[in-house]
């Protein structure tokens, strides 16, 4: 197999997983595989030093480059530098090569950021229980539905002054089964001093393993959790804690206050907003990598001891806001897919899912979202809210630090366009504009063969169908069998252009 030609340059493409497998198993002047390990090696370690020490030579001919002399060891600081590069290189290279998965994908992670992959965690939920002040709440104390779904807490909790306190439980089976809001009403381990419970928030449903490209995105987004005092590493060690969904942060650095994303952090302080996993195993996560006199902000505090002293450990628990939405659409053809309705319901939710904490959003990303995912209808536009859906707009929506989206179908309107037929009688400049609000389904009449018609959408619109036909003669009387249709499916954010 030639794998480079005679400049050295690259030459081979592989086509098929049987070329790639080839191409790893063919060690070349680049790389070797170390098949006991497997693992390829690039072949640089014993060249860069001597290449390196060239460079000097070469404008220095008579310069000394022992290791022990300052240019030796500005050489050897080079050569280290290039070398943890490549190496960097080596470990992605190793991830993809042997299928970028399963096994190989945990190792690389391990080796590189010191990541492990999340196993599964069942659905989770924070429930608040009312009763006598001062009533101790032990480990494992079991509430549950009326349907029978049953909850467990792996803390420890005490009622408070007020008579009341909110707790992390997690569902005891792993199904698909999520609990709304008040729908855990039910006391399974009796403790006197408990008087009744519920769950003031829907729960948050069961999550599956991490995913291969779950797990990659995380290791590449969040890097490494064992960089010290790293703003990215505490991030990154919350995010690896078991049941956690999503998180986000800010950090000030500066001396002075300030405000940002509807939070105010003091100086020399940090504020992570997470969704998910239990708070005592987040706040050991902070301590893990927060540096000393880094000051903590968040509507959370959990108390942790060491063999001198209790520290307050805080951050934040998002608030769910509802997310309203519009969505007006045309038809492609005469009717509309089957279950269309229920294809958007669910590309919203799949587009809300993946909004992170504090999200900012526009209603062309909506449109797009359900756009990119359909057919057999345009997505006009859509209009978002936060209240009600008489309150949607074609505006941007931004969250707080302390807010995350949720969405449900009961919050969605579909509107199928019914707007007049927007007419264009002269023809003559041969250019078509669609006006906001317009749509476009017209019969054009035509006198010329040659001719080309463009059309100029403004931004949210999308072209649905144009109808071009010939005419025989300039008067336009009588219409030959020449007729071509063009239906367009896209991005709402295309530019179409007709040429006949």
């Amino acid at each position: 197999m030639n794998i480079v030609n005679e400049m050295g340059n690259p030459t081979y493409k592989p086509e098929t997983k049987q070329d790639l497998k080839e191409l790893v198993n063919s060690d070349s002047n680049l790389w070797e595989l170390d098949r006991e390990n497997r693992r390829i090696r690039f072949k640089y370690n014993n060249e860069i030093l001597e290449n390196v020490q060239d460079v000097f030579k070469q404008n220095f001919p008579n310069i000394n480059m022992d290791e022990s002399t300052p240019q030796g060891q500005i050489a050897t600081f080079i050569t280290q530098t290039i070398n943890a590069g490549i190496g960097y290189l080596e470990n992605i290279v190793n991830s993809f090569f042997f299928g970028g998965q399963g096994e190989f994908l945990d190792r690389w992670a391990f080796s590189l950021y010191r990541l492990e992959r999340k196993k599964s965690c069942n659905s989770q939920v924070w429930v608040e229980i009312q009763g006598v002040k001062g009533t101790k709440i032990p480990a494992n104390f079991i509430v549950g539905t009326l349907s029978g779904e049953l909850y467990s807490t792996p803390n420890e909790y005490t009622i408070g002054d007020n008579g009341s306190v909110l707790g992390y439980f997690v569902a005891i089976e792993n199904n698909d089964y999520v609990a709304g809001a008040r729908e855990i009403t039910e006391v399974k381990t009796r403790v006197i001093g408990v008087e009744r419970v519920t769950n003031p928030e829907p729960a948050l449903p069961a999550i599956s393993e991490e995913t291969d490209a779950e797990f990659y995105n995380r290791a590449v987004y969040f890097g490494s959790t064992a960089k010290n005092a790293s703003f990215r590493a505490i991030l990154a060690n919350i995010a690896q804690t078991q049941g956690v969904k999503k998180i986000a942060g800010l950090e000030n650095f500066t001396d002075k206050e300030i405000k940002k994303d509807g939070m105010t952090l003091a100086p020399h302080s940090i504020c992570v907003s997470v969704l998910g996993g239990n708070d005592v195993d987040i706040a050991e996560a902070i301590r893990k990598s927060r540096s000393l006199g880094s000051g903590m902000n968040g509507n959370i505090t959990i108390n942790l001891a060491n063999a001198y002293s209790v520290t307050p450990y805080q951050f934040l628990r998002p608030t769910p806001i509802p997310l309203y939405v519009k969505v007006y659409i045309n038809k492609n053809y005469n009717f509309l897919p089957i279950n269309f309705d229920q294809t958007i319901y669910t590309n919203l939710e799949s587009f809300v899912e993946q909004c992170k904490i504090g999200a900012y959003i526009t209603p062309v990303e909506a449109a797009e979202w359900i756009q990119a995912k359909t057919s057999g209808y345009v997505v006009d536009k859509c209009e978002i809210g936060v209240t009600s859906l008489n309150d949607c707009e074609a505006e941007p929506l931004k969250l707080r630090l302390d807010q995350y989206f949720t969405f449900d179908i009961a919050n969605c309107m579909i509107i199928e366009n019914t707007e007049p037929v927007q007419t264009f009688p002269d023809i003559e400049k041969q250019t078509i504009v669609v006006e906001t609000g317009a749509t476009f389904n017209t019969y054009i009449p035509v006198v010329m063969e040659n001719f080309r018609v463009t059309t100029e959408l403004p931004q949210g619109f999308a072209l649905s169908q144009v109808d071009i036909q010939f005419a025989k003669d300039n008067q336009n009387k009588e219409l030959v069998s020449q007729n071509k249709t063009y239906n367009y499916r896209g991005s709402v954010l295309d530019v179409y252009r007709i040429k006949v």
